[in-house]
């Protein structure tokens, strides 16, 4: 729930990404994730109805953005 937070980018050494773990980020409009993270939770992204991810096209992320009619971007 930080609506001061606009971007991030993730290093290669996230794995992971727990449920919740932005939602409510309303800011959030870019977020880039690597293929290093192998596993994303649920409802990540909540609430934060303009982000767009920027990933690896096939990767787990553009699943993710895929299965949650999330716009993707890739690198």
């Amino acid at each position: 729930r930080c609506s001061a937070l606009t971007g991030l980018k993730l290093p290669d050494s996230v794995m992971g990404i727990g449920d919740y773990a932005f939602s409510g980020c309303g800011n959030l409009t870019d977020v880039a994730i690597p293929d290093s993270v192998t596993s994303i939770g649920q409802d990540v992204f909540e609430d934060s109805p303009h982000v767009v991810i920027r990933c690896w096209e096939g990767a787990e992320a553009d699943q993710y953005c895929t299965e949650n009619g999330i716009a993707a971007e890739y690198f």
